[in-house]
């Protein structure tokens, strides 16, 4: 796992007293498990918030948009959408890293869009994100801690197919599978040098919510709310 100086890397990407919770750390909830067998690790944050929240830029750097779904099969006689929905990654040229930011409602219109392509029942970034870095910001734009980035959705995770556009035709009555609703998917890690996909070596909790990933047992992100012991927020925006 990268090392992380996290006072000057990542800052929280919500607006100053935005209530969040943790709905899902490092290791999917029992819950959610019972729903995609096998899939246990999510290698990722899940903050619970309501759709529309407005997410912010954590780090400087250079991002994309692009739109990934895929479908797992039926739950209980229904198809199962599971990918990114709307989503934007970026490069954070300080810390070596990538983050991203999935299932959005919408994104802002300054980060360069690149549809995805028709691959059998799903959808794939391929021209957006699987490629070498230098391709990457040569369609990217700059980006700055505290820029508005999008806004929280359930793209990617609706139990119909989706027809990716940004904004999407995605409505916050739509129904989803997942228990945790509307929600902001968060992960920061390396791409393999062809960016063909994320490097398994260097995958990280984005702040080392409940400190390194092995301390995480099954349910211990279920449902917490952003802040310590007596109430203070973990993070700050700087």
């Amino acid at each position: 796992m990268p090392e992380l100086t996290i006072a000057t890397f990542l800052t929280l990407p919500f607006t100053m007293g935005t209530r969040v919770a943790i709905s899902q750390g490092w290791l999917y909830s029992m819950d959610e498990v019972v729903i995609h067998p096998g899939i246990t690790h999510h290698n990722g944050v899940d903050f619970a918030c309501p759709w529309g929240t407005r997410v912010l830029v954590p780090a400087d750097g250079v991002a994309v948009a692009s739109y990934h779904t895929y479908y797992m099969g039926d739950f209980h006689g229904r198809l199962i959408g599971y990918g990114l929905g709307l989503f934007v990654q970026i490069w954070h040229p300080e810390a070596q890293l990538f983050t991203s930011y999935a299932h959005l409602s919408k994104a802002s219109k300054e980060i360069p869009y690149i549809s995805p392509v028709r691959q059998g029942d799903s959808w794939q970034p391929a021209a957006a994100i699987y490629v070498p870095l230098e391709v990457f910001l040569a369609q990217g734009v700059e980006v700055k801690r505290g820029d508005y980035l999008g806004e929280v959705g359930r793209t990617g995770l609706l139990l119909h197919d989706e027809t990716p556009s940004n904004p999407p035709a995605t409505k916050a009555t739509d129904p989803t599978w997942d228990p945790a609703g509307d929600h902001l998917h968060w992960e920061c890690y390396r791409r393999t040098l062809d960016g063909l996909r994320k490097d398994p070596e260097a995958r990280c909790d984005p702040f080392g919510v409940y400190g390194l990933r092995e301390a995480y047992n099954i349910n211990k992100a279920s449902g917490l709310l952003l802040a310590g012991p007596k109430g203070r927020p973990l993070w700050a925006n700087e």
